[in-house]
């Protein structure tokens, strides 16, 4: 009965199949929302990242930018870029002077036509020169005689030295840019970009910055070129030279001279700086650097660093010696410490202490390697692990192939509190403290 009662029902059962084709409608719906979807998502992050891929670069980057050795570009004999180490290596080669042609005297007829024509080609060198040199300004909030918080802006010539794929290495004075609230390069009176400071040396005054390339609009960009720094040069009196950046305090100045007089110099710690004068008109806010006639950076004008008859001169340190502190800004290597002042001896003084080569020890400072070992002012240093030291600049050369923690053997000669006697002692160098 059950069974006639179900059969008798069976048609009131019903399916509702629904058509291929709307089925195959929504299926094409479903996948172009879901297709549109996956094409606005990856706009949206291909836009993110764009913007905020900089910033997190340089957040990510910020205490070490370039991992790669960066070197400076120098010249060879014929004009030829080429590289350096990032770490000097000691040698006791000295370096070389510029060779004076022989003179011959000729008459020569030349009238005002062949004068412009020798200055024109000086501004051909200068022009060539400044695309390495740019304009940086430091931002300092300062009070005002209102105690009231105002923006101070302070000038300054960089020099563009080193880079890398990315970045822009720039030489300044490190007076101009320390504890500024903001470092910028300036191309136009609208045209600013930022900088950074990466590393910097009190003693000397100098720091360097760098910038992102990609920061710098392509108009400016084009026009810029990393300097040439003079290697193995010795100044020489009487030879002309040209001062560009701001020599005379006015920027993008530019003055012609002559190197004269060379020979002095200033001590630092572990090392002596020579210096050299022109006859450049001095300034009390000249900065710059000075250039030999084959466009090569030989100097950088010092303002910090002038004593005695220096002290109203022009004055420049030789490239070639503060080239191994510029390596070591860029690359933000550590500074060696040793811990002393010295000088370089006499020949009469190397006689009366029965010497052939060493260098003085005028200062020894508190709480420094030299001073745990137990070097004393007045002792000779001849030798450092068996290399002899002839001067103050061989001596910081030699040390500096060395890192914080190494063990030197010292050979000394103690010429205080009584006879002269030689010591061997054992410094353990450290990083230099800033």
């Amino acid at each position: 009965m059950g069974d006639i009662a179900k059969s008798d029902y069976e048609f009131i059962k019903e399916q509702v199949i629904e058509k291929r084709w709307r089925k195959i409608k929504k299926r094409l719906q479903r996948f172009v929302i879901r297709l549109l979807s996956a094409v606005l998502f990856g706009l949206m992050a291909a836009v993110t990242f764009v913007l905020a891929e900089p910033t997190i670069y340089r957040l990510v980057h910020k205490d070490g930018r370039s991992k790669s050795q960066i070197t400076l570009p120098t010249a060879s004999d014929d004009i030829q870029v080429a590289e350096v180490s990032g770490v000097p290596e000691y040698s006791d080669q000295t370096t070389t002077r510029e060779i004076i042609p022989e003179t011959v005297i000729q008459k020569i007829d030349a009238n005002l036509s062949d004068y412009k024509d020798m200055y024109y080609e000086l501004r051909k060198l200068a022009y060539k020169v400044n695309k390495s040199i740019v304009k940086v300004t430091s931002s300092f909030m300062v009070e005002d005689w209102f105690n009231n918080q105002v923006e101070k802006t302070v000038y300054t010539p960089g020099l563009i030295v080193a880079e890398t794929q990315d970045e822009y290495y720039i030489l300044v004075s490190l007076d101009r840019v320390r504890n500024a609230d903001k470092i910028r390069l300036k191309f136009f009176d609208t045209v600013y970009v930022d900088a950074w400071m990466v590393d910097y040396e009190n003693e000397i005054n100098l720091a360097v910055i760098a910038v992102n390339k990609e920061d710098i609009p392509s108009i400016y960009l084009s026009g810029l070129d990393t300097a040439i720094l003079s290697e193995n040069y010795s100044p020489v009196v009487g030879y002309p030279i040209i001062a560009l950046g701001a020599p005379n305090g006015h920027h993008n100045s530019m003055g012609l001279g002559i190197i004269t007089s060379e020979g002095s110099s200033v001590a630092i710690t572990d090392n002596i700086l020579k210096l050299f004068n022109t006859d450049i008109e001095d300034n009390p806010d000249g900065e710059g650097v000075i250039v030999n006639m084959r466009g090569e950076i030989i100097g950088w004008i010092t303002r910090t660093l002038k004593q005695d008859q220096n002290s109203n001169i022009n004055t420049a340190i030789s490239v070639d010696q503060i080239r191994p502190y510029i390596l070591r800004m860029v690359n933000q290597h550590d500074r060696i410490y040793f811990g002393i002042k010295a000088k370089d001896m006499t020949e009469d003084a190397k006689q009366a202490h029965k010497v052939g080569n060493g260098i003085y020890v005028d200062e020894v400072y508190a709480d420094s390697p030299a001073l745990k070992a137990n070097i004393k002012n007045g002792d000779i240093i001849l030798m450092i692990n068996g290399q002899n030291i002839i001067n103050t600049s061989s001596f910081y050369r030699l040390i500096s192939q060395y890192e914080a923690g190494t063990e030197l053997t010292v050979r000394v000669k103690r010429t205080n509190g009584g006879p002269d006697k030689l010591m061997d002692l054992t410094v353990v160098l450290s990083t230099k403290p800033k």
